[in-house]
């Protein structure tokens, strides 16, 4: 595995990781005890507004994340594809 695939691989890791906790832990009852322990913004992070903006922007590193997968996997199929010595298939055009 060359260093770019690595660092694709590793960027995709990351967004589904970071996109899945900012959906899920705003809402969750941890979320309370957490913040509980943050006297001064205790009352602005338990706000809706707020969770439903950490969940928002952990949707868009969801996006991202099978929007890099797809890329991936593509370019891979393709990759795999030049090797074998046949064109790549276009669109409509099974492998």
């Amino acid at each position: 595995m060359d260093m770019e695939k690595l660092v694709r691989f590793v960027f995709v890791l990351y967004c589904a990781t970071v996109g899945a906790v900012l959906v899920l832990i705003p809402w969750s009852p941890g979320w309370e005890r957490m913040v509980s322990h943050l006297p001064m913004a205790f009352e602005i992070l338990r706000q809706p507004l707020l969770r439903s903006a950490l969940s928002g922007f952990g949707l868009v590193h969801l996006v991202w994340c099978m929007h890099d997968l797809t890329l991936f996997l593509r370019t891979e199929v393709e990759n795999e594809t030049r090797r074998r010595g046949r064109a790549p298939a276009g669109p409509g055009e099974s492998l």
